[in-house]
C-alpha cells in the first residue's frame, strides 16, 4: 500500500480499526516515515492525532534507534518477512524503558518491500523479572553469594580460558556452627552466614568467585593462583580479617595447573578442609 493511498483507503472502517487498535501499532517505512495508531501516538506523546497522521520518527526518537528500525525494515524479505527488535527510550518519568517490537513486512507482487507493520510494547518489567530470575538461579537466596551451580560454570570457564593459567579451589566452613545453631538458634546462625558473605565479598577481587555450597560451607575459586605459599598468604590475610569481625572458620584448598574436573579438585579441597578441622580448627 503506497503511502499516498493510506489516508484515502476505500475501506474507512479498516483504517479506523487500525487507528483504534488496543496495541501499540504503526505502519513504518524504510525512509523513517511512520503512520501510528492512537495508542502509539499516546506513547510517543503526539498531540491531537488523527487517522492517517504521518510523522518522521527522527523527530521523536534518537537517531541510532531510528537507524536501527530502518535497517531492520530493510532486512525484511518475502522469505524472512518478520523480525523482532528491542530498543531503549526515556519516558516522561526520565526512566529508561525497554521497548520490544515486531516488524512484519508487506510486499508487492514482485516481492518488493512496501512497508512494515510494527507492533510494540513496553517490556521493561518483563526484562527486570527475567534478570531477577537469572540472578536467583545463580545466587544463594539467604546470603546473596553465588551458588554451587554458578561456581561450576565459572570453574569450567576458567578451565577452558587461555588467560587463566591454573587455579586454586578453597573450601571453608564456620567453626562450631552446629553448636551455634543448637544453642543460639538458626536466626543467629543465618546472620553469621550473611555477615561472613559480606566480609568475604568485600575482601576478594572481582575475578575471584565466592559461592555458598550449602549449610555453612562456602568455596572460593582463585584463578591464576597456584603457588601454595601464595595461597596460604592469601588465606592468612583473609582469616585475619574474618577474626577481626568475630568470624571463625577453617579452610582447605587444592591447586592445579593441569586440566582437572570440578569434582576431583572440589573433593581434594574438601578433604583438606576436613583434615584442618580435625587437627587445626580455625586455620588451614
Amino acid at each position: 500500500m503506497p503511502k499516498e493511498n493510506l489516508n484515502n483507503h476505500q475501506d474507512q472502517s479498516q483504517n479506523e480499526a487500525f487507528f483504534y487498535h488496543p496495541t501499540i501499532t504503526g505502519i513504518v517505512f524504510p525512509d523513517y516515515t511512520l503512520i501510528p495508531n492512537k495508542k502509539l501516538c499516546d506513547a510517543m506523546h503526539i498531540d491531537n492525532p488523527t487517522i492517517g497522521t504521518s510523522i518522521n520518527i527522527k523527530n521523536y526518537l534518537p537517531l541510532d534507534i531510528c537507524e536501527q528500525i530502518s535497517n531492520k525494515i530493510k532486512s525484511l524479505t518475502p522469505t524472512n518477512p518478520e523480525i523482532k527488535t528491542e530498543f531503549i527510550v526515556y519516558g516522561l518519568d526520565q526512566q529508561e524503558h525497554i521497548i520490544g517490537s515486531t516488524l512484519a513486512g508487506k510486499f508487492d507482487q514482485k516481492g518488493q518491500l512496501e512497508f512494515a507493520i510494527g507492533t510494540s510494547k513496553d517490556i521493561t518489567e518483563n526484562k527486570k523479572n527475567e534478570e531477577k530470575l537469572k540472578a536467583n538461579a545463580l545466587t544463594d537466596s539467604l546470603t546473596g553469594a553465588f551458588n554451587q551451580h554458578y561456581l561450576k560454570q565459572k570453574f569450567e570457564a576458567f578451565s577452558h580460558s587461555r588467560t587463566v593459567n591454573g587455579l586454586t579451589m578453597t573450601i571453608l566452613d564456620v567453626d562450631n556452627f552446629k553448636k551455634i545453631n543448637d544453642e543460639l538458634g538458626h536466626d543467629v546462625g543465618n546472620e553469621i552466614l550473611k555477615k561472613l558473605t559480606g566480609v568475604i565479598k568485600s575482601t576478594i577481587r572481582p575475578e575471584e568467585i565466592f559461592a555458598r555450597i550449602g549449610g555453612d560451607e562456602f568455596a572460593i575459586i582463585l584463578p591464576n593462583l597456584t603457588d601454595p605459599n601464595k595461597v596460604q598468604k592469601f588465606l592468612y590475610r583473609l582469616n585475619k580479617i574474618l577474626v577481626e569481625n568475630n568470624l571463625h572458620v577453617s579452610f582447605g584448598f587444592a591447586t592445579t595447573k593441569n586440566e582437572i574436573n570440578y569434582d576431583d579438585i572440589f573433593h581434594e579441597a574438601d578433604q583438606n578442609l576436613l583434615y584442618a578441622k580435625q587437627n587445626y580448627k580455625g586455620t588451614f
